[in-house]
């Protein structure tokens, strides 16, 4: 997982915590977004006090990169439900974001898609899903 940026703090109140999501494609890893998200850091917003607003992440889908490769059948189904299960007990429960952005290229594009729309995954009003 590559992680960057820190917790949003405004200062008074709690601070909102923002994260995306990135999926590699198929036969990559979650290491092909490192440039990409150094070049994106840069243009993402900074709260009051100068700190990143968002933090970002990039798992490696099981099967690719560094991840556990089981003897299974490696589906779309499976990388969704993984992923899904990646925002909810990591990015939702472990870091505690608000809201989070999600997004892919090829395979990962598709898994995105389908996490955006898992109706498992909270969706509430300090959490959006946004079109770009």
């Amino acid at each position: 997982v590559i992680a960057e940026g820190k917790d949003a703090d405004v200062g008074g109140g709690d601070p909102k915590k923002e994260g995306i999501v990135f999926v590699h494609g198929f036969g990559a890893s979650g290491s092909q977004w490192s440039k990409a998200i150094k070049s994106i850091s840069k243009c993402l917003p900074k709260n009051l006090v100068g700190n990143d607003t968002y933090e970002v992440v990039a798992p490696d889908l099981l099967g690719f990169g560094e991840s556990e490769k089981p003897q299974l059948s490696y589906t779309q189904y499976l990388w969704e439900s993984y992923v899904s299960s990646f925002v909810k007990e990591i990015s939702l429960r472990e870091k505690k974001w608000d809201e989070f952005l999600i997004g892919g290229n090829s395979i990962g594009g598709y898994t995105a898609m389908g996490v955006a729309a898992d109706d498992t995954v909270p969706t509430s009003d300090a959490m959006k899903i946004r079109k770009r």
